[in-house]
């Protein structure tokens, strides 16, 4: 996950740790790691990698949306989701 320390830095511990209970944010996690991975895969054309790299940073902009507003929800309503 070095690419997420990268990419979110001041929110990757909260990110982990949230995906451990929440479904769709370790969904979101797994096809952020399938866009890195395309994003590297140099068997693929420079456009499909081009590709994947907006796809990468459309799923980090979400994660950071997500992530922030759990954070600053109230604990109550996060458990009862």
């Amino acid at each position: 996950m070095l690419t997420l320390r990268n990419d979110l830095p001041d929110l990757v511990d909260e990110i982990l740790e949230l995906a451990k209970v929440d479904g769709p944010l370790k969904e979101a996690l797994c096809d952020y790691e399938k866009a890195c991975s395309g994003q590297k895969d140099q068997n693929l054309s420079p456009e499909t990698r081009a590709d994947w790299a907006e796809i990468r940073l459309e799923i980090v902009r979400e994660l950071e949306r997500r992530v922030r507003r759990m954070i600053t929800e109230d604990p109550l309503q996060r458990s009862t989701r």
